[in-house]
């Protein structure tokens, strides 16, 4: 999980890595609980700043064309 107002800036600043394999140490686990409320604050934080676009076309081209318009954008 990251700080979305670093992100907005282009700044990448992690939160929290998560308990992903590797990173699944009882350290780790243990660190979870404490940070529980902090941590479901941030990922809905995080959830609520994006922004999914569908569009269905079949043609790989046209839709890396119409990503870049939308990121260009945005």
């Amino acid at each position: 999980m990251f700080d979305i107002d670093e992100m907005r800036k282009g700044n990448r600043k992690e939160i929290w890595h998560g308990m992903w394999a590797g990173f699944d140490s009882p350290e780790r686990k243990a660190e979870f609980p404490d940070r529980k409320d902090e941590l479901q604050a941030v990922a809905q934080q995080q959830m609520d700043s994006l922004q999914i676009f569908v569009v269905p076309e079949q043609d790989q081209r046209i839709k890396e064309r119409i990503e870049a318009a939308v990121v260009s954008t945005i």
